[in-house]
């Protein structure tokens, strides 16, 4: 071994020193990279290694809180919220008619009111005669609706509302009466026609008989 080192010695004497020097660039550069290759390279693959399964560990427990908080945004909500929405909007429709039921009622001439306002109106219009007055039991207001239209067929619902007839038969001239009937008009109440009757009897007086009724929430007809 020492020999062959002699004989290497003896070699590196012989030759030029350009080669010298390149020998020894080669040297310095085998020396100076085989530690690198030896220790720091495969140390720099490890850490390499490590930042991506760092990375796809971030990236994977990002995925996992997004899935957590989807959970808990659908456990916070109330699974019966839409049921509860449509209940609200159902209580606000009824509501609402409510409000009109009510709106339109209050305009109305209930049955005490109407048969007052017509006897007073009677007192008080001279050559009008009242023949006879007739009050007929209340029907409840039916409100009838085509459910098949096909086959034309319908269903009845009560509306609340009662009907309440009165049947008027007057006696006096043409003129008199058309008076009487603009005042029953402009009555502050309303009140509907459902039949009007003219005949001349014996000039110039004439017999009238009107039916008109109201609507109330009310079945009974109280007496005046």
């Amino acid at each position: 071994m020492i020999q062959r080192w002699q004989q290497y010695c003896e070699k590196f004497l012989t030759i030029t020193p350009r080669e010298k020097y390149m020998i020894v660039a080669v040297g310095f550069v085998i020396v100076t990279f085989l530690p690198f290759t030896l220790f720091v390279e495969p140390t720099l693959l490890q850490v390499n290694k490590h930042k991506q399964q760092i990375s796809k560990l971030k990236q994977a427990n990002g995925n996992s809180r997004s899935l957590i908080n989807d959970m808990e945004l659908k456990l916070a909500q109330d699974p019966n919220l839409t049921v509860k929405r449509e209940i609200a909007q159902y209580e606000q429709n009824i509501a609402a008619v409510d409000e009109q039921l009510l709106a339109l009622t209050s305009e109305l001439i209930d049955p005490v009111a109407m048969r007052s306002a017509l006897v007073s109106l009677l007192n008080m219009h001279r050559g009008v005669s009242l023949l006879s007055f007739e009050v007929k039991p209340a029907q409840p207001l039916v409100l009838t609706q085509i459910t098949n239209e096909s086959e034309q067929s319908t269903t009845s619902q009560h509306s609340g509302l009662y009907k309440h007839e009165i049947s008027l038969r007057l006696k006096g001239k043409y003129f008199v009466l058309r008076d009487y009937l603009q005042e029953l008009e402009s009555l502050k109440w309303k009140f509907f026609w459902q039949s009007f009757d003219y005949q001349l009897v014996e000039y110039p007086n004439g017999e009238l008989a009107v039916t008109l009724y109201s609507l109330s929430t009310q079945k009974e007809f109280l007496g005046v």
